[in-house]
């Protein structure tokens, strides 16, 4: 994949001891050796992103915060793999995406210590990830990122596989409830959502706030060794 991260950060990895992960860190792909003991979250970034770069400004909700957001949650103890994605990525980078998490999975990292987040685009490319991969076990967050159109759930619905957590808010305009695909997703069965009630709508996932953070980075260690 094209080496495109964030100006602050360098291609490759950047490793830092945080919190009770000597490993956490942000990285583009998955490590050659990848340890059966982390976490890992990929982090799927908004549209916004492959137009305007990493620095991306929202007319309507400021910056993304695209570097704060990735480092938040390398600082919460995971290996954060993302990169940004060029202009139009679709099935190819889902594809992609997903033959890394079937890496960590050969490589004997437990499915529950792998989760996909993915917002807006990057969500619906998330729910893309999973129908690949097929595990009941890894963890998808959708934050903002399921479609209303009844053919793209139809279509969707019967092939996604995992735990999924769907967050959103609650005057979002742009990204409606997943409860309608959930609720159309025979082979998934831990299907949970959250809406908050922030006023912010889809700027909400914007900024690395610890409202959906804490959601997210706690339901990924879920698992009980946090």
């Amino acid at each position: 994949m094209k080496c495109v991260l964030a100006t602050a950060l360098v291609c490759g990895a950047l490793t830092v001891s945080v919190g009770r992960s000597e490993d956490a860190r942000i990285v583009e792909q998955v490590p050659e050796s990848p340890d059966p003991e982390a976490h890992y979250l990929f982090y799927l970034h908004g549209r916004i992103i492959e137009v305007q770069g990493p620095d991306a400004v929202s007319a309507d909700f400021g910056p993304y915060e695209y570097q704060r957001i990735l480092e938040t949650f390398r600082d919460r103890g995971f290996v954060v793999v993302a990169e940004v994605r060029e202009d139009g990525a679709g099935r190819e980078f889902a594809v992609a995406t997903a033959r890394q998490v079937r890496r960590l999975l050969d490589a004997g990292v437990p499915a529950r210590s792998i989760t996909v987040v993915g917002f807006s685009k990057g969500g619906f490319l998330a729910l893309g990830v999973s129908a690949i991969v097929g595990s009941e076990e890894v963890g998808y967050a959708i934050l903002a990122g399921c479609g209303s159109d009844p053919g793209w759930i139809d279509r969707m619905a019967p092939r996604i596989r995992g735990r999924f957590l769907s967050l959103l808010d609650r005057s979002d305009r742009l990204s409606p409830s997943c409860q309608p695909l959930f609720a159309e997703a025979e082979l998934v069965d831990e299907k949970n959502e959250h809406v908050f009630d922030t006023g912010l709508g889809h700027g909400l996932f914007y900024r690395p706030r610890e409202d959906w953070v804490d959601r997210v980075a706690g339901w990924a260690r879920a698992d009980g060794s946090q």
